[in-house]
């Protein structure tokens, strides 16, 4: 995703719904090369989600679009790691 060197990490995984860029249905879909890369970055997530929960819902809404990704969906898995590169530990305390 391009997240080398002085990238700043946000604090959410997602941004509130109406707040970022809307999907609409004449935004443009990302190209081919795009949309695989979409996809693997998804299913990267996917695997992350099985032990975090701080990710399932993001990861859930990143899943809907994989069939037709289009830009704003890129914007949202671009946030997500973002925020991964902030949270890279993440701990579960069960007593």
């Amino acid at each position: 995703m391009g997240l080398k060197g002085n990238t700043n990490s946000v604090v959410t995984p997602m941004c509130k719904p109406g707040t970022g860029t809307e999907a609409e249905d004449d935004e443009e879909e990302l190209s081919k090369g795009d949309s695989t890369r979409y996809r693997a970055g998804t299913a990267r997530a996917i695997y992350l989600a099985q032990d975090r929960t701080d990710i399932k819902f993001t990861i859930k809404e990143l899943s809907r679009s994989m069939s037709k990704p289009k830009l704003s969906d890129w914007d949202a898995l671009v946030r997500f790691g973002r925020y991964l590169k902030g949270k890279e530990c993440h701990r579960q305390l069960f007593e």
